[in-house]
């Protein structure tokens, strides 16, 4: 009988050894993974707001430039001198683009594009940045939602391989025999499938 306790003693020191090793790997993780939902969370507020500051500044250089051409068509159509003084001095986006809708005759061609701002050659570089940044952010987020969801996964293994603990340290105080055992088997148990899951978990 005393051999039989001392193998179940054994037993259950061998499960909260393995359990506490594990949960605390487990806790470890938690922290980590935490963290770097933290840190998704702020790269994707800081990387919002740069997209925010480039769309305005992509706003402001689309109604600069709008000014500018309206200045520049009055010009033209009363055939002033001031008209290619203003071409002159377009910026290069907006020069790119009166050249192409030039090109497309719209003095007389009446299917030709109502103003050079709705041909693809108008591009303005801050709109692509702001768009790419707001990308980036969703990016991040989405990280961060996904580092969230890996530390409760992991917050769930530690308070399974507590389970485990607290089985084989209680299995093995019993008197009887086959109660002792079955709590030794289900930590075990418990312990088998908790480790295999958590042998699929990414690790930081």
């Amino acid at each position: 009988m005393d051999r039989t306790n001392r193998r179940l003693e054994l037993w259950a020191v061998v499960l909260i050894s393995v359990a506490s090793v594990l949960s605390a790997w487990c806790a470890y993780q938690s922290a980590r993974w935490g963290n770097a939902q933290a840190q998704m969370y702020a790269r994707a507020n800081a990387t919002r707001v740069e997209s925010l500051r480039q769309s305005g500044l992509a706003n402001r250089q689309t109604m600069v430039d709008i000014n500018l051409f309206v200045a520049y068509e009055s010009a033209l159509a009363q055939r002033s001198t001031l008209a290619n003084f203003l071409s002159q001095r377009f910026p290069e986006r907006l020069k790119v683009a009166v050249r192409a809708w030039l090109d497309q005759k719209p003095m007389s061609n009446v299917r030709a594009p109502s103003s050079p701002f709705v041909m693809p050659a108008y591009h303005v570089a801050a709109e692509s940045r702001a768009e790419a940044l707001e990308n980036d952010a969703a990016g991040y987020f989405q990280a961060g939602v996904s580092a969230n969801e890996t530390a409760d996964r992991y917050v769930l293994m530690t308070v399974l391989f507590a389970s485990v603990s607290f089985l084989a340290g209680v299995g093995s105080k019993f008197e009887v025999r086959s109660v002792a055992t079955t709590a030794m088997l289900l930590g075990s148990a418990v312990l088998f499938v908790a480790g295999a899951i958590l042998i699929s978990y990414p690790i930081r």
